[in-house]
């Protein structure tokens, strides 16, 4: 089953973790900096770990508003 969800990032926090969650929305700090795809890395490493399935950043690869594809 292949899931869309919308994640606002907050990246150069102090750790990576979910703030909010909702059923279509999520919003969570990234302990990596948005420069060179760090911050986009961090956050499918997160996901992939929390989910324990596939993630793919579907929209907004150079926004801090992401479309995430989940399967």
């Amino acid at each position: 089953m292949k899931q869309t969800l919308l994640i606002k990032v907050k990246p150069n926090a102090r750790e990576t973790k979910i703030i909010s969650r909702s059923e279509k929305e999520m919003i969570i700090t990234l302990a990596a900096p948005p420069t060179d795809g760090k911050a986009n890395l961090e956050l499918v490493r997160f996901l992939k770990k929390t989910f324990k399935k596939n993630v793919e950043i579907v929209r907004g690869k150079t926004s801090r508003t992401k479309l995430v594809l989940i399967s």
